[in-house]
């Protein structure tokens, strides 16, 4: 819920007393797919820095910077980029994030990759 309302010291009050940063939702999604998906970097920031898994795979496989290239959102995609996102990371269809960047037309986003 802190990650879907953009609130990073939510986020941080929450890990800090021991919340499971790795909770998944019915699709699979943890909060860092949630907090990409918004384009929320200072959550995605927070969550990275509480240890979030920065591979994590919701039930398509995709990772957090699948969504994030998806949609165009640089920033969020940068600080994924810079925690150690794999840019090759290939979904249960074969599809990476440099395939999604460009399926949804975001000149910006296939530059940075």
């Amino acid at each position: 819920l802190a990650t879907s309302k953009n609130d990073a010291k939510a986020i941080a009050l929450l890990l800090n007393w021991g919340a499971d940063s790795e909770l998944k939702e019915n699709t699979g999604k943890t909060p860092l797919h949630i907090s990409a998906t918004q384009d929320y970097d200072t959550c995605t920031t927070a969550l990275l820095r509480y240890g979030a898994n920065v591979q994590a795979k919701d039930h398509l496989g995709n990772t957090p910077l699948h969504h994030a290239c998806k949609l165009g959102h640089l920033r969020t995609m940068k600080i994924l980029i810079d925690h150690g996102a794999d840019l090759k990371d290939c979904n249960y269809f074969g599809e990476t994030p440099l395939t999604y960047a460009n399926l949804g037309g975001h000149l910006a986003a296939v530059q940075l990759l």
